[in-house]
């Protein structure tokens, strides 16, 4: 199995004008899954299962921050300093990640 990638839909993330094209360029490089608002609130937010853990990602709003993450899921060892910026922890995280592994 590939990775997996949930992506908020709740009003906040979808405002922004790059979450339909981010959802495509993901789709080429993982499983999406679309879930209920992350209670997260900072732009689009986004749990990725590469393996194992969870990583939760905040405000993926440019092409550069998807492109990372595309790059990412396809191989790439570790999360670009761009994207390490804006994973969330705590309690929030583990939030997310419960509510995005229902879906």
């Amino acid at each position: 199995m590939g990775p997996v990638v949930a992506v908020c839909t709740g009003k906040d993330c979808r405002r922004s004008d790059a979450h339909d094209e981010l959802v495509h360029s993901l789709g080429a490089a993982a499983d999406v899954v679309k879930v209920g608002c992350l209670d997260i609130c900072h732009g689009t937010v986004v749990v990725v299962r590469p393996r194992d853990d969870a990583v939760v990602i905040e405000r993926v709003r440019s092409r550069k921050a998807a492109a990372d993450l595309v790059e990412h899921l396809t191989g790439g060892e570790r999360l670009s300093g761009r994207l390490r910026k804006r994973v969330v922890t705590g309690s929030a995280a583990r939030t997310a990640r419960k509510r995005a592994a229902r879906a």
